[in-house]
C-alpha cells in the first residue's frame, strides 16, 4: 500500500494552529516576530514535506518529529489562551500581583504543556476490574486486556507499541486482547509496521472499527490488519467463541439494534466490543452482559474532560445496571494534541468469573 498523508487532516490542522496562534498574540496585544517566523517554519515544513517530489521515506520521520513538535505548539497556545482567559476573568474580581501575572501569562502555561505531554506518554495498568456472573460457567475465569484509541500515525508510532505490548506479555498476562477502535489515527495511513508488535502475543487478538478508521477508509485498514494476527469481527453476524464467551464486534456507525441480527447465544457470557459507549440502562433491552468501549479518552484534556464528565452517558470506568455491565476505558494514544491534562493514558483489564452462590 501506498503510504500517504491525509490532506484534509493537515489543512484542518494548519488552519487550527493559525488560527489559535492568532488569537493568542490579539489577545496577549503583542507581535514576536520570532514566533511569527517560527510558525512560518513550521507550516513550511509540513507543506514541503507533503508534496515535495523526494522519495517520501527520506521526508517521513523529518514529518513525524515536524508534526509532533507542531501539535504540542497547537496544545500550547490552547492552554496559553485557556490560562490567560482564566487570568483576566479574576483579574476583574481581585487584585492580583504583578509577579502572578507573569507566572499565569508566560511561564504556566509552558509548565502545564509539558506536564501533558509527559503525562500522555505513561502508560498505566488500571486496576483490574472483577465481574461475576451465574451465566459464566468456566471455573477458571478469562482475563481481558481491553486497548482503544491508540492513534497510530503522526504522534505514536511502532515504538509505542511495543512499549504496549511488553506491558502486555510481562506484567497483565492476559487470556486475550480486545481492541475498541481507532487503532490507527486519520493524519496518516495506517502502517503495518506500527502494529507488528502484536504479532509477539500468542493469544487471540480482536479488532472493531473506530471513527478515524472510517475517515482512512476501512478498506485500507482491513488490508493492514491481514497481514497481522489481529481478527476484525466487526459486524460478523456470528460471535467469536472463546472460553465460554461470545465477543460480538460492532463497527463505529453501526447501531446497537444490529444485536437483534447477530446469532448469539444469550445464556452465554456475552461482551459487546464498540467504539463509542451507551448507557447500561440503554443496554439492559439486550442479553449483553458487558460492553467495552472507549473515544472519549477520559476527556484527554482540561477543559473538555470536565465537558465530557457533564455531558457524557459514560465517562470513563464502569458503570453497571441491572447485571448490564459497561466499560469506558481512557485509552492510550491522544487525537490532534499529544498531551494528557486530567486523564490518563491507560491499559484496562477485566476478569470475569463464575459466581458460584448464584449459580448453586
Amino acid at each position: 500500500m501506498q503510504k500517504k498523508i491525509n490532506l484534509k487532516f493537515i489543512f484542518i490542522f494548519l488552519v487550527l494552529l493559525s488560527l489559535l496562534y492568532y488569537l493568542q498574540l490579539f489577545i496577549y496585544n503583542t507581535n514576536s516576530l520570532v514566533l511569527n517566523k517560527y510558525l512560518l517554519l513550521l507550516i513550511s515544513i509540513i507543506i514541503i514535506s507533503v508534496f515535495t517530489k523526494t522519495p517520501f521515506f527520506i521526508w517521513k520521520k523529518i514529518y513525524f518529529l515536524v508534526y509532533y513538535i507542531t501539535s504540542i505548539y497547537l496544545g500550547y497556545l490552547f492552554n496559553s489562551l485557556l490560562l490567560c482567559s482564566i487570568y483576566r476573568l479574576f483579574k476583574i474580581i481581585i487584585n492580583i500581583n504583578s509577579n502572578i501575572s507573569s507566572f499565569m501569562i508566560v511561564y504556566f502555561p509552558i509548565i502545564i504543556s509539558i506536564y501533558g505531554v509527559i503525562n500522555a506518554r505513561i502508560i498505566r495498568i488500571e486496576k483490574e476490574v472483577i465481574i461475576k456472573s451465574n451465566k459464566y460457567k468456566n471455573n477458571n475465569g478469562i482475563k481481558i486486556c481491553h486497548l482503544t484509541d491508540l492513534h497510530l500515525g503522526t504522534n505514536y508510532q511502532r515504538n509505542f507499541v511495543q512499549k504496549v505490548i511488553s506491558l502486555i506479555k510481562n506484567n497483565i498476562k492476559p487470556d486475550i486482547v480486545v481492541i475498541t477502535g481507532d487503532l490507527f489515527d486519520s493524519s496518516y495511513t495506517p502502517m503495518v509496521e506500527n502494529i507488528e508488535p502484536f504479532d509477539e502475543l500468542n493469544i487471540p487478538i480482536l479488532y472493531i472499527t473506530g471513527n478515524h478508521e472510517i475517515m482512512i477508509g476501512k478498506n485500507d485498514v482491513l488490508n493492514v490488519l491481514n497481514r497481522t494476527k489481529i481478527k476484525n469481527i466487526g459486524n460478523e453476524l456470528n460471535p467469536y467463541t472463546f472460553k465460554d464467551i461470545n465477543f460480538i464486534g460492532l463497527d463505529f456507525e453501526t447501531k446497537v439494534e444490529k444485536l437483534k441480527e447477530i446469532k448469539y447465544d444469550k445464556n452465554m457470557f456475552n461482551v459487546v466490543l464498540n467504539h463509542v459507549p451507551i448507557s447500561p440502562k440503554d443496554l439492559s433491552q439486550y442479553d449483553v452482559d458487558l460492553f467495552l468501549c472507549g473515544h472519549t479518552h477520559g476527556g484527554q484534556t482540561f477543559p473538555f474532560n470536565v465537558l465530557t464528565l457533564l455531558n457524557a452517558k459514560c465517562y470513563v470506568g464502569l458503570y453497571e445496571y441491572l447485571n448490564r455491565y459497561v466499560y469506558v476505558s481512557s485509552g492510550l494514544g491522544t487525537a490532534l494534541i499529544p498531551m494528557r491534562i486530567g486523564s490518563k493514558s491507560a491499559i484496562s483489564v477485566i476478569k470475569i468469573e463464575s459466581d458460584k452462590e448464584k449459580t448453586s
